[in-house]
């Protein structure tokens, strides 16, 4: 019992790191991609705006993983790792603004990559997955070959 709660409980952690590093590097994209269509490194986002469009830019498979509360809590975090600021003058809807240190992790596609890992090795783990099936699948139908002769 205590193993399946393991495999939960980091079931649920791989889950969250995926979507809060997809979380991140999409945010970090429509910043940078509104500083260049806008030629400006002063540009500022509604918080409603971003949400916008994080929900467009989404992939199928994320738009599932994806909440509100998830999204403000990366947000957050965001701003606490020094990657964004905010500078909204209500709590309601404040305005988001790319920091130097946000447009240096843009550049070295920090956040980007980890969350390319974090795909590639979900997408290995399915296909494991599948390989032990067919694998076991063989082994079932070569023992009643054998069995049979």
């Amino acid at each position: 019992m205590e193993l399946r709660k393991f495999y939960k409980r980091e079931n649920n952690i791989r889950v969250f790191n995926s979507v809060k590093y997809y979380v991140i590097s999409l945010v970090l994209d429509i910043l940078v991609r509104r500083m260049v269509v806008r030629a400006s490194k002063d540009i500022e986002i509604s918080f409603a705006d971003l949400m916008k469009e994080i929900w467009e830019n989404s992939t199928f498979d994320m738009e599932w993983k994806l909440s509100a509360a998830r999204v403000e809590l990366i947000v957050a975090e965001m701003s606490w790792m020094n990657l964004i600021v905010n500078t909204g003058e209500t709590s309601k809807n404040p305005n988001i603004k790319l920091t130097e240190g946000g447009f240096a992790a843009y550049k070295d596609q920090r956040f980007h990559s980890i969350a390319a890992s974090l795909m590639e090795a979900k997408e290995s783990r399915l296909l494991a997955t599948i390989a032990i099936v067919v694998s076991f699948v063989t082994l079932i139908a070569t023992i009643i070959s054998i069995w049979c002769n």
